[in-house]
């Protein structure tokens, strides 16, 4: 039973605030929580470790407010002004935010898990370190954002902007990347196994020990990226231009890349082992040392490296 009641998410959250806010205790000023609940209006207002689970303030103006540890699980805060505001700690558990302007909000360690931030402005917000889990962010707008050490597992950000956003030690588990705006975007070491990136815009992001095993970057447009290294295994990587990039010593171990385009592309010492490689062009690509051992090409299998040499050279592939 105990450990059932730790699994919940909000008890998660709580007990790491009552670890975590130094003592004295934050508390709000009462005279502002009236003028909020008279008005709908608190800029400026110090609401810290206030109790507004369920409460309802669409539109509310919050702007630069105090929000630090306040409860506002499952709050009703559509279209609401929260930019500039401090919500450190704060739970925001299945809150709706859908349409809300964060910008510049500061929500570490904030827990925001199955909220709907939909449509939301989070331009240059800080979550980092924060918990997005399942959370929906479709057609949000990122771009600038720390999201360092935030867990977005499930998360939904179909069709986002997250320009030069940072997702460094991030674990992107599962998330719906979807037709998302990624340029310049900091991945480092994050996890990104088994997420749908598909048709996203990937142009010069920071990918250095990232992992996107069993990821769908089908169609997803990758330029001015260096991905040495990067770890591709099982990942779904149909149409991909690779064209050009260094792909040095990176996996695509048992990895779809029919109809990829590797022209001029540096896959030394790559592992394609068991890879479909229908319909890829390899024109001008290096292919030195590289594993082909197994790979897929039509109704054909390769035996060894050198086998598939061959046979794509037949094919007009390389």
């Amino acid at each position: 039973m105990i450990f059932k009641i730790l699994k919940s998410p909000r008890l998660w959250w709580s007990l790491g605030a009552i670890a975590l806010v130094a003592t004295p205790a934050i508390s709000e000023d009462p005279r502002d929580l009236v003028k909020l609940r008279n008005d709908g209006v608190c800029s400026g207002c110090d609401l810290s470790g206030a109790d507004l689970e369920n409460a309802e303030f669409p539109n509310v103006n919050l702007e630069d407010a105090n929000l630090v540890g306040a409860d506002l699980s499952e709050a009703k805060l559509t279209g609401g002004n929260l930019s500039g505001a401090n919500l450190e700690m704060a739970s925001l558990w299945s809150a709706d935010l859908s349409g809300a302007n964060l910008e510049g909000a500061r929500l570490f360690k904030a827990n925001l898990a199955r909220a709907n931030l939909s449509n939301a402005n989070l331009q240059i917000a800080n979550l980092s370190e924060s918990h997005l889990e399942a959370t929906i962010l479709t057609g949000a707008s990122l771009r600038g954002a720390n999201l360092e050490g935030a867990d977005l597992q499930g998360a939904n950000l179909e069709g986002a902007n997250l320009e030069n956003a940072i997702f460094e030690h991030a674990d992107l588990e599962q998330v719906n990347l979807a037709q998302a705006n990624l340029s310049g975007v900091n991945f480092n070491s994050s996890d990104l196994s088994g997420a749908n990136l598909e048709g996203a815009t990937l142009r010069a992001v920071s990918l250095d020990g990232t992992n996107f095993q069993y990821a769908d970057l089908e169609d997803a447009i990758i330029t001015e990226a260096d991905l040495n290294g990067i770890d591709f295994k099982g990942a779904d990587l149909q149409n991909v231009d690779f064209s050009g990039v260094d792909l040095e010593g990176s996996i695509f171990e048992g990895a779809d890349l029919r109809n990829a385009n590797f022209s001029n592309s540096n896959l030394e010492g790559s592992d394609l082992e068991g890879a479909n490689l229908e319909g890829v062009s390899l024109q001008g690509a290096n292919l030195e040392d590289v594993n082909l051992t197994g790979v897929i090409l039509g109704d054909r299998i390769c035996t060894d490296t050198e086998d598939c040499m061959a046979i794509l050279a037949t094919n007009g592939q390389l």
